[in-house]
């Protein structure tokens, strides 16, 4: 597999909420735009800060139009969509969608707040 790194992505917020990050927001569109197609991270804890903002955003990132693979080095959640192997990809997503389930409007609000961060920021940044 042939990569390049296309950026460093460095979130040091200490924000919670996606939409307060700037740094999160950028990578997030970048990965809209197809610019990224994959992220590396050393813990899921650098992605989100709690299980709603991780399912939330795994949501997104699994959901747009160009496939964006991740890959952490935790130890103790050990991420990499590109093996895949026990079927991970698939089994994040069904989180995910799972998590959506429980409380759809949440999940509304948290993605109109997201789309309108990014907007914002694409304006500013």
């Amino acid at each position: 597999m042939d990569g390049a790194l296309v950026d460093v992505y460095i979130d040091i917020t200490g924000y919670k909420e996606t939409y307060k990050r700037p740094e999160m927001l950028r990578l997030m569109r970048d990965c809209a735009d197809g610019k990224v197609n994959l992220i590396f991270s050393e813990t899921k804890g650098y992605l989100a800060a709690n299980t709603r903002e991780f399912c939330y955003w795994l949501h997104f990132i699994f959901n747009v139009e160009h496939r964006v693979d991740i890959i952490t080095d935790d130890s103790d959640f050990n991420i990499n969509t590109i093996l895949n192997e026990e079927q991970q990809r698939e089994a994040l997503i069904k989180m995910a969608e799972d998590y959506i389930y429980l409380n759809p409007p949440d999940h509304q609000r948290w993605l109109s707040n997201v789309v309108s961060a990014i907007a914002n920021f694409g304006e500013d940044g």
